[in-house]
């Protein structure tokens, strides 16, 4: 699509007509990567794989994915130990329930699951768990040592907001720019947000804008809002320089950007 109808595009979407973006993150193209990306990887119990409990999930076979995923935690396998932990989270085989979830995202986590690291501390960090704000960035970081991106994008916003550290934008966009090099789009919005609050880095609408067209391709909603709130006032040559530096960051964060107007 020729620039002028990318930045046609974005001006129908802030007017309210129907806009299309279609998120496509060649590195994440299972929407369950990136929530288990880092994880120990190796399962103890050879006959039960976490693939076996998701393909179970997806084929909305929800008991019996959980019945599998107890039979590897009482194996003692790391990741599907996670997993029980998951269904209590969400409601899924059984009724949810924070305190049973957080006891098997504990279990995991002394395990060394990246996963359940994570969500531990995100669960820590908004009360939902038992533990201090310096323990869930603890956990943070043992679960971003294993290139675990959400807990990146976790360790961002604890120094972006001074919660369980010392408030440190700098150390915000490193973590920040850290997950969007893995295709987070949360990671890439992040940095609009500092971008545009000149948090870190210096003040730069230019980057903001084209932070947010990209996680909004890769289906962000932050992001979506944001640019509905910020892409109309600008002019035709600062929405022009915007496009084009988010095609230079989409390949620089592993994001197609297609974007198009459906029909009244």
């Amino acid at each position: 699509m020729q620039l002028r109808s990318i930045i046609t595009a974005l001006r129908a979407f802030v007017l309210g007509l129907a806009l299309v973006i279609i998120p496509a993150i060649a590195a994440n193209a299972n929407p369950n990567a990136n929530a288990k990306q880092g994880d120990t990887g190796a399962s103890s119990a050879a006959s039960i794989t976490p693939a076996q409990v998701d393909a179970l999930i997806m084929s909305g076979k929800a008991d019996a994915a959980f019945a599998l995923a107890q039979r590897g935690a009482a194996q003692e396998d790391a990741e599907l130990t996670g997993y029980v932990g998951w269904f209590y989270d969400n409601g899924r085989a059984v009724s949810a329930d924070h305190g049973e979830a957080a006891r098997w995202y504990k279990k995991a986590a002394e395990m060394g699951d990246a996963y359940a690291r994570w969500r531990l501390g995100v669960m820590i960090d908004e009360g939902l768990a038992e533990g201090t704000l310096a323990e869930a960035v603890t956990l943070f970081r043992k679960a971003a040592g294993q290139k675990h991106s959400d807990a990146l994008v976790s360790l961002a916003v604890m120094y972006a907001t001074g919660r369980g550290v010392e408030a440190d934008p700098a150390a915000a966009m490193r973590y920040y720019q850290a997950a969007a090099l893995r295709g987070n789009a949360h990671g890439v919005q992040g940095l609009g947000v500092l971008f545009a609050n000149g948090e870190g880095v210096e003040k730069d609408w230019t980057e903001a804008i084209a932070h947010w067209v990209v996680a909004a391709a890769a289906g962000n909603e932050t992001a979506d809002q944001l640019l509905a709130e910020h892409f109309a006032p600008l002019s035709e040559a600062e929405a022009h320089a915007a496009i084009e530096r988010a095609d230079q960051l989409a390949a620089l964060y592993g994001v197609n950007i297609f974007v198009e107007v459906a029909g009244n």
